[in-house]
């Protein structure tokens, strides 16, 4: 067990202690469950020795420090089902907003001006490994995105596009000027949609635009081919 130096008088397996020089350990019943080191918090030493299930296993070390950091949930078994991250939101009452749903959000800051033209705003990729089972070899050839549309003015100007991209070469979404995929399909500000090839009865038609939906039955007006996007 692990004894604490700044403990509580009923609770005497709770608390800080000094484990080697520039560190603090957090300790809970006798064990050891956080450690801060003079690089930041020590990714190896967070939770209980066996983690519950369902909980975190790792998070990457220093990953709000460092740059090219990030915060990796990786599955600790190669057998089991893996584990989700779940965000459930709740309301008592019959309102409906976003606001008490389960929400994930996705920004993107340009810091000398406003948003303009092309910018990404928050991208999730697909990925997997090749060639063998190292995570080294984690590549992604597909990626969905939110894409500025034109210059963010003000609150109700930031037109902003759904853009989907898929293909067969995986990239490091780490490197910048890299796309994870070719756009295939984009859904506009105004609702237009343009898709990059439609199969109709075994012919291609490339540049296929699908008219703005209509709101009420989620049907489309028109279909225009040919127009390229």
């Amino acid at each position: 067990a692990v004894s604490a130096g700044i403990t509580f008088t009923l609770d005497q397996d709770t608390g800080i202690f000094r484990p080697a020089a520039n560190q603090i350990g957090f300790t809970t019943a006798g064990v050891q469950r956080a450690l801060l080191t003079s690089t930041g918090l020590n990714s190896t030493v967070i939770g209980a020795t066996t983690p519950a299930a369902g909980s975190f296993t790792s998070v990457s070390s220093s990953a709000l420090l460092s740059a090219g950091g990030g915060i990796t949930v990786e599955d600790p078994s190669g057998s089991s089902a893996s584990k989700p991250v779940t965000i459930i939101g709740k309301r008592s009452d019959t309102n409906n907003s976003q606001s008490f749903s389960g929400q994930l959000r996705l920004a993107g800051n340009r810091t000398d001006a406003a948003v303009v033209a092309g910018k990404h705003l928050g991208t999730i990729e697909f990925g997997g490994n090749h060639t063998n089972g190292s995570l080294t070899n984690l590549l992604y050839p597909a990626s969905m995105a939110g894409v500025a549309e034109g210059t963010f003015t003000n609150s109700t100007t930031m037109p902003t596009a759904l853009v989907f991209y898929t293909g067969s070469s995986g990239v490091n979404p780490d490197t910048p000027g890299v796309t994870a995929g070719t756009e295939r399909m984009r859904i506009a500000a105004d609702g237009l949609v343009t898709i990059s090839e439609v199969d109709i009865n075994g012919g291609n038609i490339d540049g296929t635009i699908i008219g703005q939906s209509v709101q009420s039955s989620g049907a489309f007006t028109s279909v225009r081919a040919g127009l390229g996007s």
